[in-house]
């Protein structure tokens, strides 16, 4: 779920920077390595608001207008997002649990 959720975001956000260039590739790679970054699902949850923020303001454009490179890239950023997000979620709720398997940090 929260993955998906994060996808979806990345998507806004992917629209958000479509003005031309590279600017959505590193908008999203910016935005992964935010995330990526964090070190609790409230940092992930914060990031997730910025971003949805940002997609907020140009929700029009169109991301059919980007080539194949750039939208690879912009797939694999979000990905890697998601990935992160997921692992962190997952982690989360095991340190959060009964602690079955270890309660090692």
């Amino acid at each position: 779920m929260l993955k998906r959720f994060v996808v979806v975001l990345a998507g806004l956000g992917f629209m958000s920077a479509c003005g031309g260039g590279n600017s959505p590739v590193k908008f999203m790679n910016e935005a992964a390595d935010k995330i990526c970054k964090c070190e609790d699902m409230e940092c992930v949850t914060k990031a997730q608001a910025e971003l949805a923020k940002a997609g907020e303001s140009m929700k029009d454009m169109d991301p059919s207008k980007l080539s194949a490179d750039d939208q690879k890239a912009i797939m694999e950023a979000t990905q890697k997002m998601g990935k992160c997000a997921t692992d962190l979620a997952t982690k989360a709720a095991g340190g959060a649990g009964e602690g079955e398997g270890g309660g090692e940090h």
